[in-house]
């Protein structure tokens, strides 16, 4: 079990020594840009005391290359690890995510991905042997037939018991797309509302190419916010008035939001404020 009163606690050096940051929000974290000196200069964590709360570290700064998941405190990161982590994933261990099966109705050999791309499955022994796939809300997989994103590609956003006889067998690699989610309720609970990229949503009566925000006026209580998105949330419903930019998980919100846009996340982090 975890010893942090945060949700995570990363140090430089081995047994919890060396300098050390808070992490007191669930998120995805490009390290570099989120914590100086931490960048490829991690070798301890230690997570929530109340065990509820899993790190995912990853070699590539755009969370991929090889990943490694901490669900306890921590404290000597494995050699392929070790000062090699920059990009990782904060969040609970409730969170899902997509599961690939050798098998057809979700049987055989299985593999959880918690990052975005994957350009050979036969890293992970499922090239050429993936039938059917799990995708949570607010995330599509496009599947590709070939090696590094190559050759004919289908797209998946729901549970797939069988993929398809067309391409059953003949999956080689993929990407994850995962787009924020408005909850009426903190902590992500309650009514939900998937939220996808380049789209404006307001609770007023816009009209295309504004989308309705159907969660409700003055009705989002929570929200996530996964890479590379930011959500720029406004208090009007014709996109102006006080506005905030979220860059990360927001367990609880009181602003109240008539209107937002989602946008890439990179490009904002140095001219908007973020929270």
């Amino acid at each position: 079990m975890g010893t942090s009163s945060h949700f995570a606690n990363i140090f430089t050096d081995a047994n919890y020594n060396g300098q050390v940051r808070y992490i007191t929000r669930t998120g995805w974290y490009i390290i570099s840009g989120e914590f100086t000196g931490f960048n490829n200069n991690i070798s301890s964590i230690t997570t929530s005391m109340l065990n509820n709360v899993r790190v995912i570290l990853f070699s590539d700064e755009s969370f991929g290359g090889t990943e490694y998941v901490v669900e306890n405190d921590l404290p000597q990161l494995p050699a392929t690890m070790n000062n090699q982590c920059s990009s990782m994933i904060v969040e609970y261990k409730t969170e899902n995510h997509v599961q690939l099966f050798e098998h057809a109705d979700f049987g055989g050999l299985s593999k959880t991905l918690y990052g975005i791309e994957y350009p050979r499955l036969n890293d992970f022994l499922l090239n050429n042997k993936l039938s059917s796939i799990k995708v949570p809300l607010g995330t599509e997989v496009h599947l590709y037939e070939n090696d590094g994103f190559q050759g004919r590609r289908i797209m998946i956003d729901k549970d797939t018991s069988f993929i398809g006889s067309d391409i059953n067998d003949r999956i080689s690699s993929l990407r994850v797309y995962r787009f924020p989610i408005a909850y009426s309720d903190i902590h992500f609970k309650g009514r939900s509302q998937v939220l996808e990229f380049a789209d404006r949503y307001s609770a007023g009566s816009q009209g295309p190419p504004v989308r309705t925000l159907k969660i409700g006026d003055n009705a989002i209580r929570s929200l996530k916010v996964p890479y590379p998105f930011g959500v720029l949330a406004y208090d009007n419903n014709n996109f102006s008035g006080e506005h905030v930019f979220y860059k990360h998980d927001v367990e609880g919100i009181s602003q109240n939001i008539s209107s937002l846009s989602v946008l890439p996340g990179i490009p904002f982090f140095g001219s908007l404020p973020g929270v």
